[in-house]
């Protein structure tokens, strides 16, 4: 499964297209200058979806992203007791970041589909 790769706006529609070299989106691990970062800034209100929104505006403001498929940080994420029902609350928070940006759908990576 791809988390790498452009954001490519098509009218209403965000699409999420698999790439690698430069690109617009890297989840989850990314190194980039602080004080351009931190310029660009993340939204406290998005809990979830975060990752698109950060990166969008970055790709906006004219920040380039690098990904290198042979860099990787192991992500080993605990699953306690109720986390399934935590994480579900995404789709809410992915709608959200949606309509902040004008966005009506969304076709992710391996073609799944989110509408508001």
């Amino acid at each position: 499964m791809h988390y790498e790769g452009h954001l490519v706006v098509d009218g209403d529609t965000l699409r999420y297209v698999a790439g690698d070299g430069w690109v617009d989106i890297a989840l989850n691990f990314f190194i980039g200058e602080t004080d351009k970062v931190r310029a660009v800034g993340w939204d406290d209100d998005l809990k979830l979806a975060e990752h698109t929104d950060f990166f969008l505006r970055a790709k906006r403001a004219g920040l380039r992203v690098w990904y290198e498929p042979g860099m990787v940080a192991e992500h080993c994420p605990e699953s306690p007791p109720g986390y399934a029902a935590y994480r579900d609350r995404g789709v809410c928070f992915a709608k959200r970041m949606l309509r902040k940006h004008g966005f009506r759908c969304a076709v992710g990576f391996e073609g799944q589909r989110l509408c508001v």
